[in-house]
């Protein structure tokens, strides 16, 4: 089925509102004009803390402000359940998806390409979801704005872990600050990732941001080609983020600064011996 939301100021397809549960979303093409960041065009829209174990999978969305904004009601009040997969959003203007005040979502094996040039575009915006939350196999092709994914407090617990894996972003070529994949959690996995940030000569820019508590950053490939010399291929924001990190590929061009934990490491064997981490990864141009 074919839906052609036809106003440049309201395009929303579905609203799914007052506990709209169990529902599937799926086989369908979507073709929006909004091109602003407005949630009056986002495909698929929802704000309520009841709606449940609905599926979005395999649709074609292409334009508007958002492709799936899907939103709880606040930290308390949570959806729960909720799975998006196998979708295809092709020159959506500001978010692609948007998932917040969530427990146990499922954003896996999505398409994401825009060609639009808002330069704080984010690919994925994923916000306050907790336990067992799972980014895995998306791809991202971010290449202006600001955010390939964002993903801030993806909390979980010692038993229900969040789990960012087998994704694939490019990210950047910007002038503005510019993140490949920002990770804000607890107890979180993120593993088997190719993030790849491209910046022009004045940006500020992270690889791999990492937050939180009790992470593992483990298999990743993490590339950051050119920017500003004063930026960092890895950062990591305090002291308790990380509970392991190795057998990662870190490699940045330009300047001095590698990876940053309590201060800035210049190269992998500076940052081996001043951190502990990474101690059987490497720093190899991977020719892509």
């Amino acid at each position: 089925m074919t839906f052609n939301p036809l106003s440049t100021s309201y395009g929303r397809a579905f609203l799914l509102e007052s506990g709209a549960s169990n529902n599937t979303i799926m086989n369908c093409e979507f073709n929006s004009l909004m091109g602003n960041t407005s949630t009056n065009g986002a495909i698929i829209y929802w704000l309520d803390a009841n709606n449940d174990n609905n599926t979005i999978r395999n649709n074609d969305f292409n334009g508007g402000s958002y492709g799936i904004y899907a939103s709880g009601g606040n930290t308390t009040a949570r959806g729960s359940g909720n799975v998006f997969e196998n979708n295809r959003l092709n020159d959506y203007y500001y978010m692609w998806i948007y998932v917040r005040y969530q427990d146990d979502p499922k954003i896996n094996h999505n398409s994401l390409i825009t060609t639009n040039n808002y330069s704080f575009g984010y690919g994925m915006y994923c916000y306050y979801n907790y336990d067992n939350v799972e980014v895995i196999g998306n791809l991202v092709n971010h290449p202006i704005g600001r955010y390939g994914m964002y993903l801030y407090q993806q909390n979980g617990t010692a038993s229900a872990k969040p789990l960012v894996a087998n994704n694939m972003v490019h990210a950047g070529d910007g002038t503005n600050s510019i993140y490949g994949m920002y990770f804000y959690g607890g107890f979180g996995y993120v593993v088997h990732n190719t993030i790849v940030k491209e910046a022009g000569a004045s940006s500020l820019y992270y690889g791999l941001y990492v937050r939180g508590g009790a992470n593992t950053i483990k298999n990743n490939m993490i590339v950051s080609d050119g920017g500003s010399s004063n930026y960092y291929a890895y950062y990591i924001s305090g002291s308790f983020a990380i509970l392991e990190s190795n057998y990662n590929n870190i490699y940045k061009t330009g300047g001095n600064q590698f990876a940053y934990f309590n201060g800035a490491y210049a190269d992998l064997a500076a940052w081996q011996t001043g951190t502990g981490y990474d101690t059987n990864s490497t720093s190899i141009n991977p020719d892509f």
